[in-house]
């Protein structure tokens, strides 16, 4: 089978190079081909360039949306990594892709970072249970805790008043 794959690959290589198509000669001349012009001019000066600063480097995913101005606000949350099920008010602040969540009910505090256009969320929340690593793949959204020997836990960020469940 490679025998007959490698002899077909050979074929189509001759072939896109016009070998082996009949059209080919080696005794046939070298026909130049006519470019229009003597090539000696100078296509001139591009223009001025960008410069050196082209301002902030929005990192590698064009940076975040963040909750500002009603993009995606986060108004409501339930957590149950305290032991509980605790549902509460939040009080979310992003700056530059720097998030710091706070759910009023329980006194729990997740922060980290946001990423991409759903603001993925990469952190940790501190909880009764201790400081947790936490993630998530869009705010608002789950959030998936890392609670240690006594397994994961989550917190649902909202926006709006059904939270769901987890």
């Amino acid at each position: 089978m490679r025998a007959a794959h490698a002899t077909m690959v050979l074929a189509l290589m001759l072939a896109a190079c016009g070998k082996g198509t009949g059209g080919y000669s080696s005794t046939s001349p070298i026909v130049p081909i006519p470019h229009g012009g003597d090539g000696g001019s100078d296509g001139g000066d591009g223009g001025s360039d960008a410069g050196t600063d082209a301002g902030t480097d929005g990192g590698p995913d064009g940076g975040c949306v963040g909750f500002g101005a009603g993009a995606r606000p986060i108004d409501s949350a339930t957590d149950y990594c305290n032991g509980g099920v605790t549902p509460g008010s939040v009080i979310a602040v992003d700056s530059a892709c720097s998030v710091s969540i706070t759910l009023n009910a329980d006194g729990v505090v997740c922060t980290g970072r946001i990423s991409g256009f759903l603001d993925a969320f990469d952190g940790g929340c501190q909880t009764n249970a201790g400081l947790l690593a936490c993630s998530s793949s869009s705010l608002p959204g789950t959030v998936s805790c890392d609670a240690g020997s006594s397994g994961a836990c989550s917190i649902i960020f909202c926006n709006g008043t059904d939270c769901g469940g987890p």
